[in-house]
């Protein structure tokens, strides 16, 4: 410990959750942490919501949602990453996601495992990174280097196959000048050897055309002067005599020492100028014809006609013939009065006499029935070119274009009978808050005309009341400022009549967000309100406990109820937040149920504990329905104390019983572990390790007491929390003198606090390695030799209970036992070694002495476990007894006084006000029809624990030696409910399916105890073998091909009982078959089976029954175990 620092106060440090939140919830990485031992999230921070696109409240309703977003063929490589995390302590790995609107992602997620020091507690951490983009953008860079390395090699490829000359040239600030690179295509244009040019570019001017060089010096000086880039068009004179016209484009990069060096390209463009001097001179040609074809386009898109002023055809152009009233072949020179009707063909003539005469477009619409039949609109456009009498014509089939004007006006027809015929009234308002519309509802609703309002301000329509014009007003200038506004207010109608109103007013906005329009809506709620004000009125008068809450958590509404039961005043209620109220340890359950009714569920029961004002809790039985739209929560409650404190003294007896079967369960496992070796080392190892996971300990040990010249213990078992050194080595004697003489004297050591330790040196020594309590108890084994099993505790200790000393002390008493029998043992092995030249004869006297020594153990085992299935049984037997013995009388009570009830109520149906009081207040009619439901349930519950418990004394009958007749079906029966915890659904696997397939059967002569004990080995290696089995397989085969069971029992044709044990498991192997009833085989791990089930099964069957038992298996199909047995043993005795 540190120095106390009186100098100075430091500062108190701020609260470590609102910190390390604040902090976390910054961060750009997911974190969350799971606890493994209930598999639920924590803690989720905000970054994890952004990356997965969930809320958290997804994560923690569904434990496993992330792991179901991830790519499936990623989804193994992730578990076999997190199953490395809780090996190693860490590990993390890459994968993609899913987003629910179809994005995917690339995540690196971090796996951190850690324990508290007392290993109670283990969560995994996690720290999730989103690199979708890192990924991209490492690709884009290898794409980039890959295509720089690609374009070094194509650049050099392009300059020998681009059509022109690339160069590098340098113009020095003393006035001399150099080609740094110049590419081949120097040789072809310019007739020069590139490599000549960059040694002499002299060579390169002295081709410039005379008449050039001048211009093509003042514009590189230009271009140079501004470093603008540089352009310039020349002609040069080839060695052989050749013009050609060059085209140069460069740009200029200034030196740190004044140089420029310009890149650059210089093209042929000979055959282009020479094309360009062509080209002008065709352009004047074509100009005139260009303006009469001008003219010809502008008057498309359909037919086009060419006529004279009189009406003669000339020319046409019909993309679609179905457009024409004659065929196409009858037109050319024919006038248009031959082939239109005569309106139609004086249209046309008026206007194309109307177009020479005015020189302007003319545009006319008329109807013609075409080659097709149809009666088709038409548009013709009338021009003419410049000084000619030639009139261009362009015809347009409008039908369609007619039929969607058509069905315009029919919607606008249709709107305005929905918009009249709506239940609420709807006016359309300008922004301003002038009237231009109201439908026929609201001229219903106050009998006026549309034409007296419209041009109105809103709130000057007739009906609004004096005092609620100015607010209505100010909710116009509130919607015209883009904002939806809502309000209830109270109208005046012709005759009188006030109607409560709710009245919106939603703004229209165009793309600029301008408000263009307002529409005012109104619905009639004056039956609501009444409606409202009833439900008040019982609001009140419930006996029950009704309230309205706020998403916020506070209560909005109660009923008066609360008061008289919880004592609290209204105001007191309304002002604490509802939480506060609830038991500490209902608060988080109480929490999650709101989460998942405001979450969508419409109705959620639950039941809780409030405190009352005089500090009692009293239970609550719920049910709540949530309004997210209008964010309330309303609930009924009722108060169901008296019936909890009737179920926690039932549920108290139960736990004294369970109690009493996980000390016998633990004295049993300890006793099956360390009988079933006779490995001393084993023993100790599983000794030690039961006793330190069941009791929680910070360290269990077994040391030896040595009496050597100077006495010590040796410590060699121990088992530990991790933080505590290990205890293993000698202990002088003398140094712990105070615990020793307890211990040699054969006396249990008891230390409840170190601090009672007289010897100050040993306790100065037990304070050093913080153990603060201290319980040993003394074995003694046939040799003498003594032991002890020491448990320590650390830190702050509670006292050692009497519970916990008992329970050791049985099993010391049991450890003594195997103690002696591994000395036994260990003494057997020096004789056989000793007497190794009659190895043969003695091995197989040892492995009959082994066989009979582990069917004697395991005969004790099933006569311990069916004394303490008996002693169970009948501890529930008795008080069930009772209870059900008293059943029938409490029914007989109940029916008497309800008959009483119903006479008085028959004979005196004027009850006095008193009595009527009562009745309403404890709702007799309710408690009478519960009662008969509430009894039948516990006749119910009485009659199952009667059959359990006929099921646990069938199965117990384990050491009973004498032959009886029996029920071999229930003797199945009791077998499969004793093993009904292992064939139920497993996390992750559906449960084993049980098929029974009874025949008709005989009481059978039997030993009832030992036949069960052949059922229960042959049942419980099917459930391994499925197991097993499943354990291998995915979720799917296991759903597809579902693990099964099934039982049969018939008569054979040889008249004996035949039960047969089936399963659909992978099979047995041939070789294996024939060993299987061997004593000491087994296939299951070492630990998990003794080789001994089948073998004693076998002897069963076929010695004391005279029966058979056989193995009938197919690999990848299943096994079958026949067993047959005569009906009657008598009469084979």
């Amino acid at each position: 410990m540190l120095p106390e620092n009186k100098s100075k106060k430091l500062p108190s440090p701020p609260d470590s959750q609102f910190w390390v939140d604040g902090i976390i919830n910054e961060l750009q990485e997911g974190i969350w942490s799971v606890d493994t031992n209930t598999n639920q999230f924590v803690y989720i921070n905000q970054a994890v919501e952004n990356i997965y696109g969930r809320h958290r409240n997804d994560f923690y309703e569904n434990e496993n949602l992330w792991l179901e977003v991830i790519y499936p063929s990623e989804q193994e490589s992730v578990q076999d990453c997190l199953f490395k995390a809780q090996n190693t302590g860490k590990a993390e790995i890459e994968y993609h996601i899913f987003l629910s609107n179809g994005e995917t992602r690339l995540l690196h997620h971090k796996f951190l495992y850690i324990a508290t020091e007392n290993h109670q507690k283990k969560y995994i951490n996690s720290i999730i990174t989103d690199i979708s983009e890192t990924q991209k953008l490492k690709s884009k860079l290898v794409k980039t280097q890959k295509e720089s390395e690609t374009q070094t090699h194509e650049f050099q490829r392009l300059t020998h196959n681009i059509p022109g000359i690339i160069y590098q040239w340098k113009k020095n600030i003393d006035g001399s000048d150099k080609f740094i690179y110049i590419s081949p295509n120097c040789q072809e244009i310019c007739e020069l050897d590139p490599a000549d040019v960059q040694q002499n570019s002299a060579l390169m001017w002295e081709l410039v055309h005379p008449d050039d060089l001048e211009a093509f010096w003042k514009s590189i000086a230009a271009a140079a002067q501004t470093l603008n880039n540089w352009q310039f068009k020349w002609r040069i004179i080839t060695k052989s005599g050749i013009v050609k016209w060059l085209s140069g484009i460069a740009q200029s990069e200034k030196q740190s020492n004044g140089d420029l060096v310009w890149y650059g390209v210089l093209l042929d463009i000979s055959e282009q100028q020479t094309a360009l001097h062509e080209r002008k001179q065709t352009e004047v040609a074509l100009q005139k014809s260009e303006a009469r074809n001008r003219a010809f386009l502008e008057a498309i898109p359909d037919l086009l006609f060419r006529l004279n002023k009189e009406g003669k055809y000339l020319d046409f152009k019909a993309p679609n013939e179905d457009d024409l009233a004659v065929p196409v072949n009858e037109i050319i020179g024919r006038n248009i009065k031959e082939m239109l009707p005569l309106p139609v063909a004086q249209l046309f003539l008026d206007n194309i006499e109307l177009t020479v005469s005015t020189r302007k477009l003319q545009v006319s619409e008329y109807q013609l029935v075409t080659i097709s039949g149809e009666l088709q609109d038409f548009e013709a456009r009338f021009s003419v070119v410049d000084d000619s009498e030639e009139v261009f014509i362009v015809v347009r089939n409008i039908t369609e274009r007619k039929q969607a004007e058509l069905a315009l006006r029919e919607s606008e027809r249709r709107f305005r009978a929905v918009f009249d015929s709506m239940f609420q009234f709807m006016g359309l308002l300008e922004p301003n808050g002038t009237i231009l519309e109201v439908n026929q509802t609201y001229l219903n609703l106050f009998t006026i005309d549309n034409i007296e309002f419209v041009g109105l301000p809103f709130w000057e329509l007739p009906g609004w009341l004096p005092e609620t014009i100015s607010k209505i007003e100010k909710s116009v200038n509130s919607a015209r400022k883009g904002e939806f506004v809502r309000y209830e207010v109270d109208v005046k109608k012709n005759d009188g009549n006030l109607l409560t109103i709710d009245v919106s007013i939603k703004p229209i906005f165009d793309e600029a967000k301008n408000v263009v329009l307002l529409i005012a809506e109104g619905r009639d709620i004056s039956e609501r309100k009444r409606a409202e004000l009833e439900r008040d009125r019982f609001f009140t008068v419930s006996l029950d406990l009704l309230c309205i809450g706020g998403f916020d958590g506070y209560f909005k509404r109660i009923n008066p109820a609360w008061e008289d039961i919880f004592g609290y005043t209204q105001k007191e209620l309304l002002s604490t937040p509802f939480i506060q109220i609830v038991h500490p340890e209902d608060r988080y359950a109480t929490i999650k149920v709101f989460q998942q009714n405001v979450g969508g569920q419409m109705v959620v029961n639950f039941e809780n504990r409030c405190q009352a004002r005089n500090g009692s809790y009293k239970w609550l039985s719920w049910n709540v329905v949530s309004f997210p739209n209008d964010r309330l929560i309303y609930a009924i409650a009722r108060d169901v104390s008296d019936r909890k404190r009737a179920e926690l003294a039932l549920q108290h007896s139960e736990a004294k019983f369970r109690e009493i079967a996980v000390r016998e369960a633990l004295i049993n496992r300890i006793n099956s572990m360390i009988r079933n070796s006779l490995e001393l080392d084993t023993i100790l190892d599983n000794t030690v390790a039961e006793i330190y996971n069941h009791l929680q300990v910070n360290l269990c040990c077994f040391a030896w007491y040595r009496p050597d010249e100077i006495p010590f213990w040796q410590v060699v078992k121990e088992a530990k929390a991790s933080n505590i050194n290990s205890c293993l080595g000698d202990y002088p004697e003398a140094v712990y003198r105070p615990i020793s003489q307890k211990l040699l004297n054969l006396e249990i050591c008891q230390i409840d606090d170190i601090c009672s330790i007289e010897d100050v040196d040993l306790q100065q020594i037990f304070r050093d390695i913080d153990m603060a309590s201290i319980l040993a108890l003394p074995i003694r084994t046939l040799s003498d030799e003594i032991g002890a099993l020491i448990c320590y505790r650390c830190g702050v200790a509670p006292p050692w209970m009497n519970s916990e000393i008992e329970l050791l002390q049985a099993v010391c008493n049991q450890l003594e036992i195997a103690l002696n029998q591994a000395e036994l043992y260990q003494q057997s092995c020096a004789s056989v070694k000793y007497a190794n030249t009659k190895n043969e004869q003695l091995e197989k006297t040892l492995l009959e002495l082994k066989r009979t020594q582990s069917q004697l153990i395991q005969a004790e085992k099933m006569s311990s476990l069916g004394q303490l299935v008996a002693g169970i049984a009948h501890e529930i037997n008795n008080p069930v007894n009772f209870i059900f013995g008293n059943l029938t009388y409490a029914g007989d009570y109940i029916t008497d006084i309800l008959g009483l009830i119903k006479l008085y109520q028959e004979t005196y149906p004027q009850t006095t006000p008193e009595i009527a009081d009562e009745i309403e207040r404890i709702e007799l009619d309710f408690l009478v029809e519960d009662v008969v439901k509430l009894f039948n349930s516990m006749k119910t519950g009485a009659e199952r624990i009667r059959e359990i418990v006929k099921s646990l004394r069938t199965f117990s009958r384990l050491d009973e030696a004498e032959v009886k007749e029996v029920d071999i079906h229930e003797n199945i029966d009791s077998t499969l409910m004793i093993l009904q915890s292992r064939l139920k659904r497993k996390p992750n696997y559906p449960s084993i399916n049980l098929i029974k397939d009874y025949g008709k059967l005989p009481l059978i002569e039997c030993y009832p105890g030992q036949l069960n004990q052949v059922f229960m080995n042959i049942i419980a290696n099917a459930i391994d073998a499925l197991e097993d089995r499943d354990q291998g397989r995915k979720k799917t085969e296991v759903q597809a091909n579902r693990s099964t069971i099934t039982v049969r029992t018939r008569i054979d044709e040889t008249n004996r009982a035949q039960i047969r044990v089936c399963d659909n498991g992978v099979g047995i192997r041939k070789e294996v078959i024939d060993k299987i009833f061997d004593p000491f085989y087994t296939t299951k791990p070492i630990g998990k089976g003794t080789g001994l089930g089948l073998s004693i099964s076998y002897q069963i069957v076929v010695d004391k029954h005279h029966g058979n038992l056989y193995c009938i298996s197919e690999l990848g199909v299943g096994t079958e175990f026949i067993i047959d047995i005569p009906l009657k043993q008598s009469s084979l005795t």
